[in-house]
């Protein structure tokens, strides 16, 4: 994990290190405010986010290392959201992407969809996305003839797609994770909050490139299922500025299983590995009555060895975005479609509760 140490570290000792000058800033704040949260239950949250978290397909071996990457370098999300549910979608448009690298780099086509759903304490988060081709970022160590401005190595076929979840627990209700990931509601008070998570993951990476006498295409299918505690901070100025940022590491297990096929046949072989993963991040920005805006960084760090193998997967990477939106009041009609359904949600609680 080269890349994303200095800046796990940088976020872990800025937040515990700090912490306590932050907690002497919300005691004297809670004399002036007595909610430390804000809610904007009546108003609708648009945003766009840009950024470049954009994952590489990265395997290490004793003989060599394979990174393959998107020809794309940012993306853009466009977020909608109404009190505890959130909706978006990503795309990396080419107006945002480098000039003329098609042929160099290959084309590629990222797109993604995912939700949001976070009441008072528990979060949960479900996202699916596919990426359509890669190419071989350090082509040189294959082809020690090849030099900068010639075609790296391509995999127009190589389709990459995942469906990730993630379930959160707060355990302060005087922290607004909603402040943070959806701008529903508004921090008004420094809080901290001790975050535990289950993340799961199932991707499948296939090559469908034809096949040719003596070549060989792979599929790889993994379901990854972590859990690991977190904590997560912000510390608020006037009620408006902020900066937050979390520390999450988690551990649990790898089940793959790779195929690999040629024209002669195919060959499948079953894995399980244990993995870690180290995620830090932080960030600030302005949240107004309407307007928000705010800038972000993402540090991530995993890695595995696969079993009876000298191949190690990893994915480290050091990550940004850009975060600007505007709340809009709610339509009539979604506002008594929600109320309708808390009353259900009510309902469902009071039946659990008298069944036990």
């Amino acid at each position: 994990m080269k890349l994303t140490t200095p800046s796990i570290l940088f976020t872990a000792i800025l937040l515990f290190y700090i912490k306590p000058l932050f907690s002497q800033v919300t005691e004297a704040g809670s004399l002036h405010v007595a909610d430390p949260i804000q809610h904007f239950d009546s108003l609708v949250t648009f945003k766009v986010n840009i950024s470049d978290d954009i994952e590489a397909l990265s395997v290490n071996s004793g003989s060599g290392k394979i990174v393959l990457r998107p020809n794309a370098k940012l993306t853009t999300r466009f977020n909608f959201s109404y009190r505890y549910l959130s909706f978006g979608f990503s795309i990396a448009p080419p107006l945002l992407q480098e000039k003329n690298s098609d042929y160099t780099k290959g084309s590629s086509k990222l797109r993604s969809i995912g939700m949001n759903v976070n009441r008072k304490h528990w979060q949960q988060s479900a996202f699916y996305s596919r990426t359509k081709g890669y190419y071989l970022e350090n082509t040189a160590d294959y082809h020690p003839s090849w030099r900068s401005g010639m075609p790296y190595i391509q995999f127009p076929e190589l389709i990459f797609k995942q469906f990730y979840g993630s379930t959160a627990y707060s355990f302060n209700n005087r922290f607004s994770p909603n402040a943070v990931i959806a701008q529903t509601e508004r921090q008004l008070l420094s809080a901290g909050s001790f975050i535990p998570m289950f993340n799961y993951r199932y991707s499948i990476s296939d090559d469908r490139s034809p096949l040719a006498p003596g070549r060989q295409t792979q599929k790889a299918r993994n379901l990854e299922l972590l859990l690991g505690p977190g904590y997560y901070f912000s510390w608020v100025h006037k009620k408006t500025f902020y900066v937050s940022g979390g520390l999450t590491l988690a551990g649990g297990i790898v089940f793959s299983t790779i195929e690999n096929r040629s024209q002669t046949g195919s060959t499948r072989g079953y894995q399980r590995n244990g993995v870690i993963r180290l995620d830090g991040t932080i960030g600030m920005g302005y949240n107004g009555d309407r307007f928000f805006g705010g800038i972000y960084a993402r540090a991530t760090g995993s890695s595995f060895r696969q079993a009876h193998t000298s191949l190690i997967s990893t994915d480290d990477r050091v990550m940004g975005h850009i975060t600007i939106g505007y709340r809009i009041q709610a339509p009539a009609i979604l506002r008594s479609l929600m109320l309708r359904s808390d009353q259900k949600i009510d309902q469902l609680q009071e039946k659990l509760l008298k069944s036990r």
